[in-house]
């Protein structure tokens, strides 16, 4: 940044720089208040002499490697303060309602902006549905997403869009978590348009390795009516197994991640 002295590293809300006579010795300015820190690193008393031996470009390169110990004194010095801790949370936060993202498709988490998409496409008895229960929909999975965490799925619902088309909603998939918050019932439920063109199968791969890469959930199960063929295929294609089958003969599966192994969930394409 202009205005900096040659040598200084900026980072968030502080100019950091080492003394170019003083290898050892580093400074803290804070951006927003001018605050200036002095402060000095010194080799173990075992060690001081031999670092005496050290050329300048050596102690330098040995300083900058002490990334740890800044850390500590950054924090000893209360360098992270509460709002640059609210400041990361927040983007945290942004960074896990990320959409998700194949060559094909885009797995939206749904906000505010996408009301009139959801009352035209909410799964319902009558459709499209009110501005008010579009509302009420967003509301519940936002504050879904919020309690959602490794380990523990509550609901994850997430709107299907096309790659080459993402302002438009094809459908909904995600995992419920109502009976097993460690190992969740996959669901999808495209529009009709949408069947029978790969969707479905690309959902489930997909959903598969953000239970276990993104939430390290040990499985996940799933099930369908015994004469939907098409979400039985999909199943099947994405990395599920059948394990058995309901009182009246619908298909039940499963998928352990830990039985694969890291590396092997399935990829979506």
């Amino acid at each position: 940044h202009s205005g900096q002295r040659p040598g200084c590293v900026f980072i968030p809300g502080w100019g950091f720089e080492s003394c170019p006579h003083m290898p050892v010795a580093c400074a803290l300015t804070s951006a927003n208040t001018g605050q200036h820190l002095d402060f000095f690193l010194r080799p173990p008393q075992a060690k001081r002499s031999a670092h005496k031996s050290l050329t300048l470009r050596q102690k330098r390169k040995l300083f900058c490697q002490g990334k740890g110990a800044f850390l500590f004194l950054a924090a000893a010095h209360g360098i992270l303060s509460s709002s640059n801790r609210r400041l990361q949370n927040d983007f945290t936060a942004r960074r896990q309602l990320m959409d998700y993202r194949t060559d094909r498709l885009i797995l939206h988490f749904v906000t505010e902006d996408d009301l009139a998409e959801v009352g035209r496409t909410w799964p319902s008895d009558h459709s499209p549905v009110s501005e008010e229960e579009a509302h009420a929909a967003i509301s519940y999975m936002r504050g879904n997403y919020a309690r959602n965490t490794p380990g523990c799925i509550f609901h994850l619902c997430l709107a299907v869009c096309s790659a080459e088309d993402p302002q438009t909603i094809m459908g909904w998939c995600g995992l419920d978590g109502s009976k097993d918050h460690s190992q969740p019932e996959l669901f999808i439920l495209l529009g009709e348009e949408y069947r029978n063109k790969g969707y479905g199968t690309r959902c489930v791969k997909e959903l598969l390795r953000i239970a276990a890469e993104d939430f390290s959930l040990p499985g996940v199960h799933g099930g369908c009516a015994k004469d939907n063929i098409a979400s039985r295929r999909a199943m099947e294609k994405g990395g599920m197994d059948q394990y058995g089958t309901e009182e009246n003969g619908d298909p039940l599966f499963r998928f352990y991640a830990k039985k694969m192994g890291r590396g092997a969930v399935p990829r979506p394409t």
